[in-house]
C-alpha cells in the first residue's frame, strides 16, 4: 500500500511525501518520493485513476494540485482565492470542491481523470455570521447534490446546492447552540447520519440526514474528553468511522489523545469510551486502513505518524510501537 502525507511546509520540509506502507504488519516501508509543493498540503479523499488532489496555501497562487501516482508530475492551478485548507471529491468524481479559510470563499473545478488537468468552475462567498466567513471544509451529500460546510467563524454549517455543471448556490444555514467551532463533517457509509466536530467546544454534534431535501436534524451531542478533563485547552481537529461502521474516532489537540465512541448502526448515535493518547503533541489528523485494523496518526508539533492497531470487537487502540519520523504531518491518504 502507498502512503501519501501532506505537511506543513517550513524550512526544508517539503509538501509531499510518499511512502510504501504494510496494511497488516503495520509498517513503514520505503521513502518513495517527496515533492516540492509550498504550502500546507491537505490531501483529497482518495486517488481517482492513478491521481491524487491536494491544495495548499503559503504562495500567491494559493495551488489546488493534481499528483500522478506513477510518474509523480504535478498540475497545478490557482484555487482563485486564498489559502485553501480542504479539499473533497463528488461522490461521482465529476468535480473537486476547495474550502478557501483565508479568502473566504468555496470554489469548484472539473479535472480530466486521464490527465489530471483541472480547470476553475465557480467560486462562492457566503455573508459572515461573526466577522468574517472562514469556511474549514467542504463535505459532499452521499449523492452529491449539496456542498455541507462548517464556518468555524460561525457556529454554524453552510448548505450549498450544485448545479448539473458544477456551480454552487447557498441555500441556507444550519444552526445550533451547541455548535461551536465547527470544524470537519462526515456522512455514515448509507447516508442517513451525519457527524460535526466542534474543535472549541470538545464536542461531536449528530444529525439525522434527509436525503430528499437535504436537511440536518439535530439528534446528538456527546463530549470528547471524561467529565473531569473538560476544562483543559483543547481542540479536536478530525474525525472519522470505521469501516465497519461500528466505532467513530476523534482526534484531540491539546489533550493529545484519541477518542473512541461506539456507534449505534441503528440510530447514529454515539456514546463516548475512552481516550487513548496520540504517542505526540498536537495530534492533526488520522486515518484507518481499509482493512480497518490500523489506525495512523500525525501528530503535528513533534513531526511523527504514529500506529495503532484496532481491536475489532470493542474499537480500542493500541500502539503497535512504529512511528515515523516526519516534520510538520497534517493529512494523509491510503492508496493501493
Amino acid at each position: 500500500m502507498k502512503l501519501v502525507i501532506g505537511t506543513h511546509v517550513k524550512n526544508d520540509v517539503k509538501g509531499v511525501y510518499f511512502y510504501n506502507f504494510d496494511c497488516e504488519k503495520g509498517t513503514f516501508g520505503k521513502n518513495l518520493k517527496e515533492l516540492d509543493i509550498y504550502g500546507s498540503s491537505i490531501i483529497g479523499g482518495k486517488a481517482i485513476n492513478g491521481f491524487v488532489y491536494t491544495c495548499g496555501a503559503g504562495t500567491e497562487e494559493n495551488q489546488l494540485s493534481s499528483i500522478s501516482l506513477q510518474d509523480f508530475k504535478v498540475y497545478q492551478v490557482s484555487s482563485k482565492w486564498a489559502k485553501p485548507c480542504n479539499v473533497s471529491i463528488c461522490p461521482d468524481e465529476k468535480y473537486l470542491y476547495t474550502a478557501n479559510i483565508g479568502g473566504g470563499t468555496i470554489s469548484s473545478f472539473s479535472f480530466d481523470k486521464l490527465t489530471g488537468k483541472i480547470s476553475f468552475i465557480s467560486s462562492l462567498s457566503i455573508p459572515a455570521k461573526g466577522k468574517s466567513f472562514k469556511p474549514h471544509a467542504v463535505v459532499p451529500s452521499p449523492d452529491g447534490r449539496f456542498l455541507f460546510v462548517p464556518d468555524i467563524a460561525g457556529t454554524r454549517i453552510n448548505k450549498i446546492s450544485i448545479s448539473d455543471e458544477g456551480k454552487l448556490r447557498y441555500d441556507k444555514d444550519i444552526n445550533s447552540k451547541k455548535i461551536k467551532g465547527p470544524r470537519h463533517f462526515c456522512f455514515d457509509s448509507k447516508g442517513k447520519t451525519a457527524y460535526l466536530v466542534n474543535q472549541t467546544g470538545e464536542a461531536v454534534t449528530i444529525f439525522r440526514y434527509y436525503k430528499k431535501t437535504g436537511g440536518l436534524e439535530e439528534i446528538g451531542h456527546e463530549q470528547s474528553l471524561p467529565d473531569d478533563q473538560l476544562d483543559i485547552n483543547n481542540h479536536i481537529s478530525e474525525i472519522k468511522i470505521h469501516p465497519s461502521g461500528k466505532f467513530v474516532y476523534v482526534a484531540n489537540r491539546g489533550h493529545d489523545s484519541l477518542t473512541l465512541y461506539h456507534r449505534d448502526q441503528q440510530t447514529g448515535l454515539l456514546s463516548f469510551k475512552n481516550c487513548t493518547p496520540s504517542q505526540g503533541n498536537s495530534p492533526w489528523s488520522f486515518d484507518i486502513t481499509p482493512n480497518g485494523k490500523l489506525l495512523l496518526c500525525s501528530n503535528n508539533k513533534t513531526g511523527n505518524i504514529a500506529v495503532f492497531t484496532i481491536d475489532q470487537e470493542s474499537g480500542k487502540l493500541q500502539f503497535n510501537g512504529e512511528s515515523l519520523k516526519l516534520e510538520r504531518p497534517i493529512s494523509s491518504i491510503k492508496l493501493f
